[in-house]
């Protein structure tokens, strides 16, 4: 398992959260990423973790209702992008 530490803003605040990388396919062009937060606020805000899964060059939708945890999901996604070797199926 391979990780790596990302930077990410949200909510005008500047955060760092370590992202590791489960799978990666390259027969499904596949990969999935577990992230998870050590920061109180995220924690009782949005949860402890995120498990995201890149596919087919896009991220797969992860549903919420909260237009703000939508916000904090795309800037993780957003940082996740800004690192393209974690795209790249082995």
């Amino acid at each position: 398992m391979r990780s790596l530490e990302v930077k990410f803003l949200f909510d005008g605040v500047l955060f760092t959260t370590p992202i590791y990388i489960l799978n990666s396919s390259a027969e499904n062009r596949r990969v999935e990423f577990f992230v998870t937060f050590s920061t109180k606020y995220l924690i009782k805000e949005y949860g402890r973790s995120y498990k995201m899964v890149y596919e087919n060059n896009r991220f797969t939708p992860i549903f919420s209702e909260k237009q703000k945890e939508r916000e904090l999901i795309r800037s993780i996604q957003d940082a996740i992008k800004s690192h393209p070797e974690t795209l790249l199926v082995a």
